[in-house]
């Protein structure tokens, strides 16, 4: 329990990933864009007033609808009016869809798939590789500690190591093409449609949904909303992946 509380603070405090810069009485919002591909991770930041980020929501929440319905004229749509909200930088921003979009997802607990489209929308969390990969060395060299004394120690020395280089990978707008990561929904869907089949999985309040990728490329949009809005942050993902899995840190 202790450790597992230890590596959540941990993510928290220095891990690179879309989350809440929030404020208790929101005027502004500064969303936040990753557009992930074979060259590297480009991150855009643009503040909006807090009436664009709600109609910004609202607008992810439909187009997901649309991506689950196999609607492309809607997608189509939906990415025209969030492109006019102006997030994505100077350039037109398509939103990733299959090839061939399906309106008959299967619902499952399972959202496993391989050579995917992936796409979620909620409350939630991405989390990029090098923290991942700084969990499981961390859990791993705890494992071999023989003492709890020990085990601290190891966590202290090594965020001392990795935390200056955590932190220049979420400084710099280009990062490493994304071979591992994890999405965490806390309340929306999360849809993949591959050699599996086309999965949903509906995640209710209260509950917590996540899930491994692997070597992604597509877009993911945060708003971080403040604590005081019933939304808190929201992710929205839309991507194609060799491989993604359920699973957890």
């Amino acid at each position: 329990m202790g450790f597992g509380i230890s590596l959540l603070f941990i993510l928290t405090i220095f891990s690179p990933v879309v989350s809440s810069r929030s404020l208790d009485h929101q005027k502004s919002v500064t969303v936040e864009v990753n557009k992930i591909g074979i060259r590297g991770i480009k991150n855009v930041l643009t503040k909006i007033s807090y009436d664009e980020a709600c109609k910004l929501r609202e607008l992810l929440i439909r187009l997901d609808e649309a991506l689950s319905a196999g609607n492309l004229r809607a997608v189509r749509k939906y990415e025209s009016e969030i492109n006019g909200l102006g997030i994505f930088g100077d350039s037109y921003q398509k939103i990733p869809v299959p090839m061939a979009i399906s309106s008959t997802a299967v619902e499952d607990d399972n959202i496993s798939n391989t050579l995917c489209y992936f796409h979620a929308a909620g409350r939630g969390t991405i989390y990029f590789t090098f923290t991942l990969k700084l969990v499981e060395m961390i859990k791993q060299a705890v494992k071999n500690a023989t003492s709890l004394i020990g085990a601290l120690a190891v966590i202290i020395a090594m965020i001392a190591i990795f935390a200056p280089i955590i932190i220049l990978t979420y400084i710099v707008p280009f990062r490493m093409a994304m071979p591992v990561g994890m999405v965490r929904v806390e309340n929306g869907s999360v849809s993949s449609f591959g050699t599996r089949g086309y999965k949903k999985v509906e995640v209710k309040e209260n509950e917590t949904f996540d899930v491994n990728i692997s070597w992604f490329t597509g877009i993911t949009i945060n708003i971080p909303f403040g604590k005081s809005n019933e939304s808190g942050n929201f992710l929205f993902v839309s991507g194609f992946a060799l491989s993604v899995e359920e699973g957890n840190l």
